[in-house]
């Protein structure tokens, strides 16, 4: 029913200019329907007593009703299709899930299944044959006929690999996410030519985890004694084909959510430093080139009458390069682990996989900072002396920190040399320099005389701009940013775009063969590089310990 109430609301919002009235009662349906028991029979009355009414005045006012006639039976036959499609998936699905969970002999229930998907095709489909009290009893009367045959040779009966409730290819993938301790599914991202993955919904609750590691690998291959060959006849309760490839793909599926959950988890203050609006997508591995454009000064006073306007003295530019390069490893899970089902190694492999490759990222990052050197015009990004004196040499503290402010906002133009009165926004700290940057940022006083803060809340009421770095191994020196979206110092470039890490299968099955050389192989890979593109953001101090 809420298939048909969505088909006819896109109907009447495709037909021919359909009043603001009635688009707006089909937006107030579709608010409804999303909300939590919905009444679907008032909602879906609602929906064609819209319908008409905007078909009929249309046919007033335009003289369209044959038209409108037409698009309103080919839209109720779209909808009877589509209605008719998920009754026979609904009906498939029911099938499958009975006979898995019957425990039949695999040929028993591979005849129940001949028997019955003839009745599921979409032209022989009719719904007052397939239904649970149909399947029971089918599934009863083979029952009944195997029963002599088990009194007289109980091994007639063997039971399947399987897991019950995993028939689908979906599903077992759920199971392994269980297995590997994924929580969320994770969804694609586009923003432009960025892409990044982002937690969705948590997974099924109803679908239980597989129990091991060797559990897993049994029911996607069959192999009940790990040889490394598909087993076809024991395979055969499954739904679906299953191949050699499949166990490699699933469990690298859920090794890639793994990863992508533990990359998520550490920050290390990134999304500050370098925010989303700070990096691109690089096509290539070829070196990027970035401009950077000076600043016209102030434009100056024209009499027509005596002189021609003048022609503006034009700003210089400045070329940032860089090019990104390739970072990754290959992980193994062997033959030998699966025997032993030893779900204890490859969790502590998958688990360390993720936070490895956001440390490495961050510590890119934070090299640029740490190791100062050249940037674009040749000049380290601190400079005592140059780039506005942007290093100084005193200890962290709430007079400091206003002494900072004031040289960040004395940062000047290119070419121009206006001030750009962009103050700071963000400290960053090693953990030796934690409390103390709390206590300035917070405190109302600066000692017994009452005399106001003149930084507090500068990184937040709650400290929220402050990062702690455990890459900072200096416990004296610290750095102080402005808002990174108004002055950006560091672009990330990622190849085709892409912030995460992939895991690819690096060793693929061939033929029936589970393993190459008894260990199946994935190749990590992360592809990018940063870049310092301004030092007016930025400020560094540099304290002897």
């Amino acid at each position: 029913m809420r298939d048909k109430i969505k088909k006819i609301l896109e109907s009447l919002r495709s037909l021919p200019k359909v009043g603001e009235t009635h688009v707006a009662e089909a937006t107030a349906i579709e608010t409804e329907l999303k909300k939590e028991g919905a009444d679907e029979g008032g909602l879906l009355a609602r929906a064609s007593e819209a319908f008409a009414a905007a078909s009929t005045e249309i046919a007033d006012r335009d003289g369209a009703a044959d038209d409108i006639e037409v698009r309103l039976e080919e839209s109720e036959k779209r909808i009877a299709e589509a209605e008719r499609k998920q009754k026979v998936a609904e009906a498939r699905h029911l099938l499958h899930t009975m006979i898995s969970e019957s425990r039949l002999p695999v040929t028993a229930q591979r005849q129940i299944r001949e028997d019955i998907n003839d009745l599921l095709s979409d032209e022989q489909y009719d719904p007052a044959k397939i239904t649970k009290a149909s399947i029971e009893a089918k599934i009863k009367r083979v029952r009944e006929s195997l029963a002599p045959l088990v009194k007289n040779d109980p091994t007639r009966i063997s039971t399947t690999p399987a897991t019950v409730g995993l028939e689908s290819r979906d599903r077992v993938q759920i199971a392994m996410h269980k297995l590997l301790g994924v929580m969320h599914e994770y969804k694609e991202v586009h923003e432009g030519q960025m892409v990044r993955m982002v937690r969705g919904e948590p997974l099924d609750s109803s679908i239980p985890k597989f129990s091991g590691i060797r559990e897993a690998y049994i029911h996607c291959t069959g192999d009940r004694e790990v040889r490394g060959e598909v087993d076809r006849e024991a395979l055969r309760h499954v739904a679906e084909d299953w191949t050699a490839a499949d166990f490699a793909n699933v469990l690298g599926s859920s090794i890639t959510r793994k990863m992508l959950q533990d990359y998520q988890e550490p920050d290390f203050g990134l999304d500050l430093l370098v925010p989303q609006s700070n990096r691109v997508a690089l096509s290539d591995f070829r070196q990027q080139e970035r401009t950077r454009v000076g600043y016209f000064g102030d434009l100056p006073i024209v009499e027509p009458e005596t002189a021609d306007y003048a022609e503006l003295a034009r700003p210089t530019d400045e070329k940032v390069t860089y090019t990104a390069v390739q970072r990754g490893g290959i992980i193994t899970v062997t033959r030998k682990m699966i025997l032993a089902d030893d779900l204890g190694t490859v969790n502590k492999i998958v688990g360390r996989l993720g936070r490895s490759a956001r440390r490495t990222l961050a510590q890119v990052v934070f090299n640029l900072m740490v190791n100062n050197a050249a940037i674009y015009d040749s000049v380290t990004w601190f400079h005592s002396t140059s780039h506005g004196g942007n290093l100084t040499t005193t200890a962290l503290s709430a007079a400091e920190l206003d002494v900072i402010r004031a040289k960040m906002r004395n940062q000047t133009e290119k070419d121009s040399g206006k001030r750009l009165g962009i103050g700071p926004a963000i400290l960053v700290v090693p953990h030796e320099l934690e409390g103390t940057s709390k206590a300035e940022n917070t405190r109302e006083f600066l000692d017994s005389n009452l005399a106001p803060s003149k930084i507090r809340y500068m990184f937040g009421q709650n400290n929220e701009r402050i990062i702690v770095s455990p890459l900072l191994t200096d416990a004296t020196d610290f750095f102080v940013f402005a808002d990174q979206t108004q002055v950006p110092c560091i672009e990330l470039g990622f190849i085709q775009g892409r912030q995460e890490p992939e895991l690819i299968l690096a060793d693929g099955p061939t033929s029936e063969r589970v393993f190459t050389s008894d260990r199946i192989r994935w190749k990590v890979r992360h592809e990018y590089e940063a870049a310092v593109t301004d030092f007016r953001g930025a400020h560094r101090a540099t304290v002897a310990g």
